[in-house]
């Protein structure tokens, strides 16, 4: 349905939902690399026997399954 007030189709930038799903997932996977980037950094400063060390680990070692482009 298109009017000046409804279309599910377009959103307020023009986009197509198509083209916006896309760009979201961009977006994410740029967040996700900038995370995983913060979180190396920030386990090279903790304790690998503490808690937050051991849990920062965890998630490095799993980080590959969560990237969107492979490393």
């Amino acid at each position: 349905m298109k009017n000046g007030f409804c279309d599910i189709e377009t959103n307020n930038t023009g986009m197509n939902l198509h083209d916006d799903i896309a760009g979201v997932s961009d977006r994410n996977c740029r967040a996700l690399d900038e995370f995983f980037i913060w979180l190396a950094a920030q386990a090279a400063r903790a304790s690998r026997k503490s808690n937050l060390g051991q849990a920062m680990v965890y998630m490095l070692k799993r980080q590959e399954r969560l990237l969107c482009s492979p490393r």
